[in-house]
């Protein structure tokens, strides 16, 4: 979306160089984390899955996005109850 690195980290409620380690993977991105940034983007958390999806699963692609949105859903609701 073009959003700048500064922007998402004001619209997160942290600094610049701690989103940037979210970037790279450089550190843990917890469940609330995943879903405030998804809120950013006006996105389903499952979104940011897709293209590794593509990878390993076959068919077209809806059904794709159907069987990983509802895993998406389900890790998400077992580390809510988990409090991760």
């Amino acid at each position: 979306r073009g959003y700048s690195q500064e922007y998402l980290a004001m619209e997160l409620g942290i600094d610049t160089a701690t989103y940037g380690r979210i970037e790279r993977g450089q550190t843990k991105l917890t469940v609330n984390r995943l879903l405030e940034i998804s809120n950013v983007f006006d996105v389903e958390p499952f979104c940011f899955f897709i293209d590794e999806a593509r990878e390993h699963l076959n068919g077209n692609l809806y059904k794709e996005i159907s069987i990983l949105k509802l895993i998406t859903q389900e890790i998400l609701e077992t580390l809510k109850k988990q409090k991760l």
